[in-house]
């Protein structure tokens, strides 16, 4: 019997693979833009691969971002309350007042998420898109596979995900919360896994031992008191009264993607339902601005790189700080690249360039760059671990402290204490970090 000339073809056809696309809803309601910078990419990712992907945020794309096809829809919850990207003043952290000053730093951690949940549940779902999407899901139905859902200091938005039915996937945007990983299981022992809100490492004194166990069991107190009643409260209201617990839908977590990784956060125990996705957000370096690149081209001595984050504002740093940092940068050799909102900078030194926003992933990747000077939030410092570039961080608050001492335990950089930042705090610094003995 003569085969057929077309035969060959059927092996090749069995070696062809099935591919399916889903329809996910990822929830991503915190209105900081760095949690949101951290997943973007991923997000971008499933859409140019076919699935298709509704996302609750405050960053809806812009036209140029969009992916080809109308595979990625927004759900919008910008213009409900006031965001704070490049809108905080260096004056909230002077003066805390007798009150705060009775608390500890994870009590003032804990409190300030709190009343940022709080601020945000309230305004949440008074946005228009989102109040027709929940409409239309609960009363319409849906046809969603999967939810990618943001696990930080809200999980109101489990209660909806209970309501569709569907499995879901937990991320975290930030360093890894005990009640993100109470979820999975994921061990937490104290005596060497320090909770993300105080500055300890994996090798820690009997006191920090004690300190850290503290801070782990308050967080355990505070979280279902506090943060979880109040997202109860909410969910049922919003979603329909008689839901289970919102800390039993947690457990129903199919993976946990957390924005951590062994080579900065030190080795911990994890179990098979979560996977270390530190750097997920760092996509190849693009070209810089012409003028930029060339100013960078020039600095034959090297630059500094001074940004203290996407909320901070550079020009709200009290005088006498804003001063040590131009009279220390006055005194060095090398040139200096400040992240400054104001239109100018009087007695700006002359090796200072300012910018009022700059591009940082790409700037950390020229060769040029010798030391970047940062608060030590965990986008930014993970994006300098990764093109070798040393930092010197100046922690203010979250899990900054702890990405700080992460970096300052692998040797890659030192912490400044913002109270006693002066001249020569500064440059001894510098120099510790760009001269080491």
């Amino acid at each position: 019997m003569l085969l057929s000339p077309y035969a060959w073809l059927l092996p090749l056809l069995c070696l062809i693979g099935p591919a399916y696309s889903v329809n996910i809803l990822a929830i991503f309601p915190h209105h900081g833009l760095s949690h949101f910078m951290n997943v973007k990419p991923y997000l971008l990712e499933l859409a140019r691969r076919g699935h298709n992907l509704t996302v609750i945020s405050f960053f809806p794309l812009k036209p140029e971002e969009r992916p080809a096809g109308s595979n990625y829809h927004d759900v919008s919850l910008d213009g409900c309350m006031q965001l704070y990207n490049n809108n905080v003043s260096f004056a909230r952290f002077e003066d805390k007042g007798f009150a705060a000053s009775l608390l500890s730093p994870t009590q003032l951690n804990l409190a300030g998420l709190y009343m940022m949940a709080d601020e945000t549940l309230a305004a949440i779902f008074k946005a228009p898109e989102l109040s027709r999407f929940i409409r239309s899901v609960l009363t319409e139905g849906h046809n969603f596979d999967l939810a990618i859902i943001e696990t930080f200091q809200m999980d109101v938005f489990l209660g909806l995900i209970h309501r569709m039915g569907v499995p879901f996937i937990s991320v975290t945007t930030c360093n890894l919360f005990s009640w993100s990983a109470d979820r999975i299981g994921q061990p937490q022992n104290p005596s060497y896994v320090p909770t993300n809100i105080d500055l300890f490492g994996d090798h820690m004194t009997l006191i920090e031992r004690i300190k850290n166990t503290i801070s782990l069991l308050t967080m355990s107190v505070v979280h279902p008191l506090f943060f979880l009643a109040n997202d109860q409260r909410m969910a049922e209201a919003q979603f329909g009264p008689g839901l289970p617990p919102l800390a039993e839908i947690a457990k129903n977590t199919s993976l946990l993607l957390a924005n951590v990784h062994f080579s900065l956060n030190r080795p911990r125990p994890v179990v098979p339902q979560m996977i270390e996705v530190g750097g997920l957000h760092i996509a190849p370096a693009k070209p810089l601005p012409k003028d930029l690149a060339q100013f960078l081209d020039a600095s034959t001595q090297g630059v500094i790189y001074f940004c203290m984050g996407s909320l901070l504002r550079g020009e709200s740093f009290p005088k006498e700080k804003l001063q040590a940092f131009l009279s220390a940068f006055s005194q060095l050799p090398l040139n200096v690249l400040w992240k400054y909102e104001g239109a100018e900078l009087p007695g700006k030194p002359s090796n200072v360039k300012i910018l009022p926003w700059t591009p940082q992933r790409d700037i950390l990747s020229h060769p040029n760059i010798k030391l970047f000077i940062n608060h030590g939030g965990l986008l930014g410092t993970t994006e300098a671990v990764y093109e070798g570039v040393p930092l010197l961080g100046i922690p203010m608050f979250g899990d900054q402290p702890i990405n700080m001492k992460a970096v300052e335990l692998a040797g890659a950089g030192v912490i400044l204490d913002y109270a006693s930042l002066s001249q020569q705090t500064i440059l001894e610094g510098i120099r510790t970090v760009l001269k080491p003995e």
